[in-house]
């Protein structure tokens, strides 16, 4: 999507943090489908998330029940509120 910097903002029932949240770390690593890896570390107590560029314009659709090394790429639709659509994949580390 163009993205130079991506983060991801996550949150729980009783936390919530400041959007757009944590920049997430480039790996340099392509996935099969040539997009650009980036990870983070989400506490397992958060419930929900979303990655955007820094901006509310250009975000994915809300995130729930992830599971502990899910990858997810952005696809490209987006829903009624024009917030990209995301789709997993399976991501296994070289190292």
């Amino acid at each position: 999507m163009g993205w130079d910097k991506v983060y991801c903002y996550a949150w729980s029932a009783t936390t919530t943090g400041e959007f757009p949240g944590v920049e997430m770390t480039d790996t340099n690593y392509k996935n099969d489908q040539g997009h650009a890896v980036y990870k983070v570390e989400v506490d397992s107590t958060y419930t929900g998330l979303v990655f955007s560029n820094g901006t509310i314009y250009n975000q994915t659709v809300d995130i729930t029940g992830f599971k502990d090394g899910t990858a997810y790429y952005l696809k490209d639709t987006k829903d009624t509120n024009q917030h990209y659509n995301v789709d997993t994949w399976t991501y296994t580390p070289s190292n």
